[in-house]
C-alpha cells in the first residue's frame, strides 16, 4: 500500500513540477511577481513531493522503520500544509478580484486581449476588467 501511494505521490509531484515550469516559461516578461512566485512555489512544492515519494518507495522496499517513521512524519507535514492552503485560499478569495483589476492593463496586454480584440475590430482599451469579468462569471454560471 505504501509502495502504491508513494508511486501516486511521485507522480502528483512530477506534475507540479511541470506546472510550475509551464507557469514560469507563460508569465515570463509579465512583471507581476505574485505568478512568477506561482510557478516557484508550484515547483518547490512539486519537489518536495518527489523527494518525499522516493523516500516512501526506498522505506516500502527496504523494510526500514526509521524510514517510515520519517516518510509518515513527512506526509503529515505535507498533509498539514495542504489544510492551510485551503483555509487560506478561502479567506482570500475577495482579495482575487481586487489583485485582478490592479493588474489588468498588464495581463490583458500578455494574455492576448489586445490582439484577439484588435483581429475582431473591437476598441481594445474598451475591453475593462469589469467586462471580461462579467463574461467570466456568466460562462462558469
Amino acid at each position: 500500500v505504501i509502495l502504491l501511494i508513494s508511486v501516486v505521490i511521485f507522480g502528483i509531484g512530477m506534475t507540479f513540477i511541470f506546472i510550475g515550469f509551464f507557469i514560469n516559461e507563460r508569465v515570463q516578461g509579465w512583471n507581476i511577481r505574485s505568478f512568477n512566485l506561482l510557478g516557484w512555489m508550484c515547483m518547490a512544492a512539486g519537489g518536495f513531493l518527489t523527494v518525499l515519494a522516493l523516500l516512501g518507495i526506498c522505506a516500502a522496499r527496504g523494510k526500514r522503520r526509521l524510514m517510515l517513521v520519517v516518510y509518515f512524519m513527512l506526509l503529515l507535514m505535507m498533509v498539514s500544509a495542504l489544510l492551510l492552503i485551503f483555509v487560506y485560499s478561502i479567506l482570500e478569495n475577495e482579495k482575487i478580484g481586487e489583485f485582478l483589476e490592479r493588474n489588468w492593463d498588464n495581463i490583458k496586454d500578455h494574455a492576448g486581449v489586445t490582439a484577439i480584440g484588435a483581429e475582431a475590430g473591437v476598441d481594445t482599451d474598451a475591453v475593462s476588467f469589469e467586462a471580461t469579468l462579467r463574461a467570466v462569471n456568466d460562462y462558469v454560471v
